[in-house]
């Protein structure tokens, strides 16, 4: 099949070739990604943060949050709130891309009554 393309299309048909032989490699490369491997980004967890505590050169903001923390008081989530300015090291990690920041709780609408609207035949009698 070589053979038969003409010397002016040699060019174009070898970038063809070459685009069509990346994306089948990408296609097998998709197939071997598994669900959550999606994102690489880690996770901002608890464990992390006691980690990040418990290091020599870590700050004594963020020593005393993780001390409150070990006693019961509050809970990491909570250190943005509970603090004025976050630690250095805190800082960071919310601002890099490579990790994940803990997600906002959902905020409530505050009405409890509230029902959703529902076609007549499907209201309960």
């Amino acid at each position: 099949m070589n053979s038969e393309i003409p010397p002016e299309l040699r060019s174009s048909y070898d970038k063809i070739m070459k685009a069509a032989a990346a994306v089948a490699d990408a296609a097998i490369k998709l197939d071997r990604v598994t669900d959550g491997d999606w994102d690489s980004r880690i996770d901002v967890t608890d464990h992390l943060l006691n980690f990040l505590a418990d290091r020599p050169e870590a700050s004594a903001e963020l020593r005393h949050h993780a001390a409150r923390v070990a006693a019961g008081e509050c809970r990491w989530e909570q250190i943005e709130s509970q603090l004025r300015a976050l630690p250095a090291e805190l800082v960071e990690l919310n601002n890099s891309p490579r990790f994940i920041w803990f997600s906002a709780p959902p905020i409530s609408d505050g009405d409890e009554d509230y029902e959703p609207y529902r076609i007549p035949w499907e209201r309960p009698n």
